[in-house]
C-alpha cells in the first residue's frame, strides 16, 4: 500500500515535470520521438493538457516532434488535442465547434500529406 502510493506520487511528479523554460516531460519526449513515453505521460493525468501547453518560446510538443522528423508522433498529439476539443464540444452541445473541428482536422490532414 505504501509502495503503491509512492509509485503513484513518482508517476505524478514525472508527468508534471517542467524545466525553467516551461518545457514539460511531454515536450522532451516529443522532441526525441518517444511515442510510448508520450502516451504514458498523457495517461498519467497532466499529459493531455501538457500537449496543448506551449513552452516559454510558444512551442507546443507536437511542434517539436514535427521539427525533429517525428511526424507520426506529431499527428498523434494533434489528434489527441482534436479529440478532446470535440469531446468537450459534444458535452456542451456546441455544434459550431463540432463542425469546425472536423473542418480543421481535414485541413491539417491535407497539409500533413503535402497538399
Amino acid at each position: 500500500e505504501i509502495l503503491e502510493a509512492a509509485i503513484k506520487a513518482r508517476d505524478y511528479l514525472v508527468a508534471s515535470y517542467e524545466d525553467e523554460n516551461r518545457k514539460s516531460a511531454v515536450h522532451w519526449a516529443c522532441a526525441n520521438g518517444h511515442m510510448e513515453m508520450v502516451k504514458w505521460l498523457v495517461n498519467k493525468g497532466h499529459g493531455l493538457s501538457k500537449l496543448k501547453t506551449p513552452d516559454r518560446d510558444g512551442v507546443q510538443p507536437a511542434d517539436y516532434a514535427r521539427h525533429n522528423g517525428h511526424d507520426t508522433l506529431a499527428e498523434w498529439c494533434i489528434d489527441r488535442i482534436a479529440v478532446e476539443a470535440l469531446r468537450d464540444a459534444c458535452r456542451q452541445g456546441n455544434l459550431e465547434v463540432m463542425a469546425s473541428n472536423f473542418t480543421v482536422n481535414r485541413a491539417v490532414q491535407l497539409s500533413w500529406n503535402g497538399w
